[in-house]
């Protein structure tokens, strides 16, 4: 069993009205957390991924599971097991593209792509221990 530590990107309720007032690409040019969420929820995933984005991520909780995709699973509410578990530390949406995992037996971290994880640097600052 693993432990893995969630992180999701952070866009308040503002600024999404800001994105419906005057639309995400122009909201993107104003706001860096918007151009993150444009570029890894809307355009990419890992592949449009840069480390200073990850300065708009907050830890959401973590999850104890067997492998990466149990913990997709689990963290979109459907257990693959009853040995997975989670502890939430705020509240969190279901995990979808964009959502930053840290393998935490490894100091790995992934990003959840349209299909599957892409490997990701995040910067040397969040090594894992300080998290």
């Amino acid at each position: 069993m693993n432990s893995y530590t969630i992180f999701q990107l952070q866009v308040n309720d503002e600024l999404i009205n800001e994105m419906n007032r005057i639309g995400r690409e122009e909201a993107a040019t104003k706001y860096p957390a918007v151009k993150a969420y444009n570029e890894v929820m809307w355009s990419g995933g890992s592949e449009k991924y840069e480390p200073w984005m990850f300065r708009h991520y907050k830890m959401v909780g973590t999850i104890w599971a067997d492998d990466m995709d149990e913990c997709f699973a689990m963290g979109n509410g459907y257990p693959e097991n009853d040995n997975t578990c989670a502890t939430w530390v705020r509240p969190a949406h279901s995990m979808s593209v964009g959502d930053i995992i840290l393998v935490n037996n490894d100091k790995t971290w992934y990003m959840v792509d349209r299909h599957g994880f892409g490997r990701i640097e995040v910067p040397p600052i969040f090594n894992g221990s300080n998290v």
